[in-house]
């Protein structure tokens, strides 16, 4: 698919079917990650977890759900979530930028394998706290989860979208 459909298509899923994703994909997916610029290239201070065990999806969730009060579902009911995390050899400074840059390429290339996908950032900040569901995911001491990407299939057909520019441009001459 030529870049400029992938971006027409690229949209956040927020209602997923219970199809599975083939760990083919997901593999794709997570490979684009080591394409991202990261700064410094930097890429020893990140690492990656699929996470498709529904015990661990649903530890996620529920840890979510008592920390809130709410019944929402934060994963959206994605078969599959990709955690990134950060270790000692991240740099602080840069974490946050970083894990946008990985995050988006991940979801450009979900995008373009024709899946849903969804950026989870305030979902894993509410439940980092919790022991509870990192034991389960048998995260290793030493990471901090920073971010992840929601994937499966979209309940609702993904259509590409009219080219807006929500930003202001300028040129300086």
């Amino acid at each position: 698919m030529e870049f400029e459909k992938v971006l027409a298509f690229r949209q956040s899923t927020r209602s997923f079917t219970e199809e599975k994703v083939s760990e083919k994909e997901l593999t794709m997916i997570m490979n684009v990650a080591s394409r991202a610029p990261i700064g410094m290239h930097n890429y020893q201070g990140y690492s990656l977890m699929t996470i498709t065990n529904e015990a661990v999806l649903n530890a996620m969730i529920f840890s979510y759900q008592k920390l809130t009060g709410t019944d929402k579902n934060p994963l959206y009911k994605a078969p599959a979530f990709i955690l990134l995390c950060a270790n000692e050899h991240s740099i602080e400074r840069l974490v946050q930028q970083d894990a946008g840059a990985i995050i988006s390429f991940m979801n450009l290339k979900a995008s373009e394998l024709g899946l849903g996908s969804v950026y989870i950032f305030g979902m894993i900040h509410t439940i980092l706290a919790d022991d509870s569901w990192k034991k389960l995911a048998n995260i290793s001491s030493g990471y901090v989860p920073i971010a992840g990407l929601a994937v499966g299939h979209s309940k609702n057909p993904i259509r590409e979208r009219p080219w807006v520019s929500y930003l202001t441009t300028s040129f300086i001459k």
